[in-house]
């Protein structure tokens, strides 16, 4: 007891260092992760907390092997502590008045230089006159700048507890001082809460959740540890005992696996008590029960009343959909919270009432909850697709009536029709390509040259029909060939050029199909020198039956654009490429 006793005040001095090395490590770490939505003041932020692990982790260092770290390493952690006060001055007064926060620094710098100084003056008491100069210089500058400038609550409030800090310089004597040891200890390592305190004026909620959950597991550590060390004593389970009798080395490993599995239990209900009475958080489980249970008669539909039930879990009291998850956007503000829930649709939850951030587990469950409208929106448009294809099965089979019986037509016609007459002849072989075509139903997606085959074949049925009147051209890149489209996607869009662009008109024009790839897209686009889009006859059924063909089978961004420009009517397919790959024969 008495050589614990005479150690007291080194034992306190390490575990106060120890305590500021790692909670400013964790508040690094912290700042490191959020620097992409750190505030203005974030750099300054940051080297003041590299200041502060350097002065308590080069002073454990120097308590602990003092042989090994020397005579400069307290002077290093010295000077760090020294230049601490001008970036917490320049924090807490955000930076205004100027002059009163360079003088800040000029004076931090001076007194760093003083404590470097200490060893080439060993009969002068530098060392005790620069933490006096430290003290009452920084305690003056931060009430002139208060007074200068007074601000908002936040500023006056700052102002106080740098006095405060800077005069807790006055109490820094030797670490093995042992006269009213506790008193000098309390100031001494009273600098890191108040340090602490400056620098989490921006980082409040995100401190809140890092370093509450932490002196939380902190303190159950400890409450176990030192519960093990009890019953040892208890039980008189020495080394020397354990080392004699194997018996007791075995209770003691069983001990010691039961405390561990008890720390954990203990740990998790902790945290959930956390969650529930200090975070607020609403139940996971009704809030996905009730995006389970939401009508989806339309995809945007769903994603409004899905919005809505995420910000009310939230407690967010506003939302609004940024235009697309891809596109460069502002970098959100700490209070606010995004998640994609469709590769077109950003959803932002606004601040919370009180100031409150977005804590790790509210982004957690937020991650959950887009999952589970996402697996909803898969699992429709899977539904979409089966039911349109069974449609089209349908609609195929009935087309199908006696197939053999026209297409037995059809040769009949090629036979009977004269050598001579190419054009007829070739008109039959196009008409019955076309039909064979429509009358698939075994794949929906189909390499565009197998598209491009039956356009062909179309228009040179046209050609016959129009004659000069319909002029062709053709623009298609090699390396877009084998990628896949929605069958029947291409074709109505030709089809909708000649009827609508060409044939309404008496002197002709031109009918252009391009295929190129641009950006990860595949752009296939039809253009007619025709009049253009009539809301009526040219943007009916048969287009729209092209758009939901392209969600369904290449996700929202696959998208069917529509333009009239430089007497050009165009209709074009965006389709990304990564579902417009060809299959594996390719």
């Amino acid at each position: 007891m008495h050589g614990l006793a005479s150690h007291e005040p080194l034992l306190v001095n390490l575990l106060g260092h120890l305590a500021g090395a790692v909670i400013f490590a964790i508040f690094l770490v912290l700042l490191h992760r959020g620097r992409r939505h750190a505030p203005r003041s974030g750099r300054v932020t940051r080297a003041a907390a590299a200041l502060a692990l350097f002065w308590n982790s080069a002073s454990l260092l120097s308590l602990s092997w003092p042989d090994l770290a020397g005579p400069a390493l307290p002077v290093a952690a010295m000077g760090a502590l020294s230049l601490l006060p001008a970036f917490l001055l320049d924090l807490g007064l955000d930076g205004r008045p100027r002059a009163v926060v360079l003088a800040g620094y000029a004076l931090g710098v001076i007194s760093a230089l003083l404590h470097a100084a200490e060893s080439a003056l060993p009969h002068l008491p530098v060392h005790r006159s620069t933490l006096l100069l430290t003290a009452a210089g920084f305690a003056l500058l931060s009430l002139l700048g208060w007074l200068a400038d007074p601000g908002p609550a936040r500023r006056r409030l700052a102002a106080m507890v740098l006095v405060l800090f800077s005069l807790t310089f006055a109490h820094f004597h030797e670490e093995g001082a042992q006269a009213a040891w506790p008193l000098e200890l309390a100031f001494h390592h009273a600098g890191i809460p108040l340090c602490l305190f400056v620098l989490a004026q921006d980082y409040r909620f995100l401190l809140l959740d890092a370093f509450l959950r932490f002196l939380a597991n902190l303190f159950l550590a400890g409450l176990f540890t030192f519960a093990a060390w009890k019953a040892a004593v208890l039980a008189g389970w020495s080394s020397t005992v354990l080392a004699d009798d194997p018996r007791h080395l075995a209770l003691a490993a069983g001990a010691a696996c039961l405390l561990l599995i008890l720390f954990a239990i203990t740990r998790h209900h902790t945290q959930q008590i956390l969650t529930r009475l200090v975070f607020r958080r609403a139940p996971l489980d009704a809030t996905a029960a009730a995006l389970r249970a939401a009508r989806l008669d339309s995809e945007n539909q769903f994603l409004d009343s899905a919005a809505s039930l995420i910000a009310a879990h939230f407690h967010a009291p506003s939302w609004h959909w940024a235009p697309s998850a891809t596109d460069p956007a502002p970098a959100p503000e700490p209070e606010s919270a995004s998640i994609p829930l469709r590769p077109d649709r950003l959803l932002l939850l606004g601040p919370r009432p009180g100031g409150r951030r977005y804590l790790s587990e509210d982004l957690a469950e937020l991650t959950q909850l887009a999952q589970l409208v996402t697996e909803r929106l898969q699992h429709a448009r899977e539904s979409e697709r089966a039911r349109l294809l069974t449609q089209a099965e349908l609609r195929a089979l009935q087309s199908q009536i006696h197939p053999h019986f026209l297409f037995n037509a059809l040769n009949t016609l090629y036979g009977i029709i004269p050598a001579t007459a190419s054009g007829a002849r070739q008109t039959v072989l196009n008409l019955a390509d076309i039909f064979r075509y429509f009358l698939r139903h075994d794949d929906a997606l189909i390499p565009l040259e197998e598209e491009l085959a039956i356009v062909r074949a179309y228009l040179e049925i046209e050609q016959l029909r129009l004659g000069d009147n319909l002029r062709t051209e053709l623009d298609i890149h090699p390396a877009a060939l084998p990628l896949r489209i929605p069958v029947l996607s291409l074709e109505p869009l030709v089809e909708n050029a000649v009827k609508h662009g060409i044939a309404a008109q008496s002197g002709g024009g031109l009918v252009r199909i391009s295929a190129e790839i641009s950006a990860s897209t595949l752009i296939v686009a039809v253009s007619d020198s025709g009049p253009g889009f009539h809301p009526n006859a040219r943007d009916g059924v048969g287009l729209d039956n092209v758009r939901r063909r392209l969600a369904l089978c290449h996700g929202p961004t696959a998208r069917l654009e529509t333009s009239t420009a430089d007497g050009l009517t165009r209709a074009a397919l965006l389709i990304p490429l990564d579902s417009a790959g060809p299959p594996a024969s390719y």
